[in-house]
C-alpha cells in the first residue's frame, strides 16, 4: 500500500485571527458560556444553538455571532497555549438539588407532599433520559483529565442506558411510602419549551481510557430520592 502526502500539510496550524475580541463582546461571559456549551459540548449546530437560546433564555443572538464566538474562543485557546478538557453530562443526580429551578427527583417529591394523592407529570411520562451520581461524574472527569492530554479533549459522561419519567415518578411514590396516587399527565413528549424526549449519551471515548459508571441510571435515581429523603 502507498501513501502520498506533502509533509507541509502536517505541520501544526492555529485558527485564523478571529472577527472579534471575546474581551469586547456586547453579551455577558454567561451567554459565551451558554454558546459553547450547546455549540460545542452538546454538538447542537449554529442556527440550533441560537434557536435554543431565543427559546429557553429569551437570550437573542444569530447563528453567525455563535460561530464568531466560538472560533474567538478557539484562538485565544491556541494563542496562550491553552488545553481544554470539554465534557457533556448526563442528567447529574445526589442528595442535594441545585439551588434554582428543580430535578424531576426534587420536583416529584415536593408535589408529592403537598398533595400525595395525586402526582403532575410534564409531557407523557414516556421521555427516557440518562442518570448518573455525582460521584461517578466526578470519578469520570478525573479520569479524562488524568489520562487525556490532547489540546482540546472532549468526552461524554453518562452511563449505558436510561429511565423513563414515569418509571422515576413510581420510585419516588414506593420510596416515600405512598400508595393509590394518580398520575396526571400534560399530555405531549416535551414536558417543556427546549425538553428533550430521548437522551443517551455514548461514553466509549472516555471508557477506552477505563472508566464506567458504576450505577445504572435507574440505581442512581434510587440513591438520589434515598438520600433526598434522609433515609441514607
Amino acid at each position: 500500500r502507498e501513501y502520498h502526502y506533502n509533509l507541509t500539510r502536517l505541520d501544526h496550524s492555529v485558527p485564523l485571527l478571529p472577527r472579534l475580541d471575546l474581551s469586547r463582546i456586547h453579551n455577558s461571559l454567561n451567554v459565551l458560556g451558554l454558546i459553547l456549551s450547546f455549540h460545542v459540548s452538546f454538538a447542537l449546530n449554529a442556527r440550533k444553538t441560537a434557536q435554543l437560546l431565543k427559546q429557553m433564555f429569551s437570550i437573542s443572538v444569530s447563528y453567525q455571532t455563535v460561530l464568531n464566538y466560538c472560533e474567538a474562543a478557539a484562538y485565544y485557546c491556541h494563542m496562550f497555549n491553552m488545553q481544554a478538557w470539554i465534557y457533556r453530562f448526563a442528567n447529574i443526580v445526589g442528595n442535594k438539588s441545585r439551588r434554582t429551578g428543580t430535578t424531576v427527583v426534587s420536583d416529584f417529591i415536593e408535589k408529592l407532599k403537598k398533595n400525595p394523592k395525586s402526582l403532575e407529570i410534564l409531557g407523557n411520562g414516556k421521555q427516557s433520559k440518562c442518570y448518573l451520581t455525582v460521584e461517578d461524574c466526578i470519578n469520570g472527569m478525573l479520569v479524562g483529565l488524568e489520562k487525556s492530554n490532547s489540546i482540546v479533549n472532549i468526552f461524554n459522561i453518562g452511563p449505558d442506558d436510561s429511565i423513563t419519567v414515569e418509571r422515576i415518578a413510581q420510585i419516588v411514590v414506593k420510596e416515600m411510602g405512598l400508595k393509590n396516587v394518580k398520575f396526571v399527565y400534560s399530555g405531549t413528549d416535551r414536558g417543556w419549551v427546549g425538553d428533550v424526549p430521548k437522551f443517551l449519551l455514548s461514553s466509549d471515548k472516555l471508557k477506552c481510557l477505563g472508566w464506567k459508571a458504576r450505577h445504572t441510571s435507574e440505581e442512581a435515581i434510587l440513591m438520589s430520592v434515598r438520600r433526598i429523603l434522609g433515609k441514607v
